[in-house]
This record gives C-alpha cells, sequence and structure tokens, in this order.
C-alpha cells in the first residue's frame, strides 16, 4: 500500500527517492535474475526484456515471477504479469505491492 497518493509522486524531493527505491529493488533482482538464467554475471537493466537475456523462455519466466513472489512475499496476477514490457515495469510492479 502507498503512503502517499499517486499525483504526489512528482513532489521534487520525492523523484529522487522513487529512483533509489527503484534501484534498491533492481539491486535486489540481481541475484534472482542470475540464479533462474542460471548466470552470475548477468546484469538487468530497467530497459531489458526477455530477448535481451539468453535462455528468457515461457519457462524461465514463470520460474523467475514464482521465485520473485517468494522472495518479495508477493503475488501477481496472470494480467499483472502479461502486461509487463520490460524489467523497469517489472520493479515498478512489484513496488505497487510492498
Amino acid at each position: 500500500m502507498d503512503i502517499l497518493p499517486r499525483h504526489c509522486i512528482n513532489i521534487p524531493g520525492l523523484q529522487r527517492v522513487g529512483r533509489a527505491m527503484d534501484q534498491n529493488l533492481l539491486e535486489k533482482l540481481q541475484p534472482i535474475f542470475q540464479e533462474v538464467f542460471d548466470d552470475e554475471h548477468l546484469e538487468v537493466t530497467p530497459s531489458a526484456t526477455a530477448k535481451d537475456v539468453d535462455g528468457w523462455d515461457s519457462f524461465s519466466h514463470i520460474r523467475l515471477v514464482l521465485a520473485v513472489e517468494q522472495a518479495f512475499a508477493v503475488k501477481f496476477s496472470a494480467r499483472e504479469i502479461n502486461k509487463l514490457k520490460n524489467v523497469g515495469e517489472f520493479v515498478t510492479l512489484i513496488q505497487s505491492k510492498l
């Protein structure tokens, strides 16, 4: 649940906090991606898509979603997952659940 309403996002200091939280979440996702894709050198970025990661197929996608759900104690609907276009949108979705 968000503490602040969505319309407060454009307050100058809060944008930096939001970006810091995004980066922190991305850093927490890094080892999950590395484990799921069995690549300790994998570096994910917000713009990364399945096309950018070797081995990111439908099976590994399910494993990734389940691993993230377990790591962050959240649940995603199929609709939410199907809407995602890149890792950055996945980070935003995770944040919305925390």
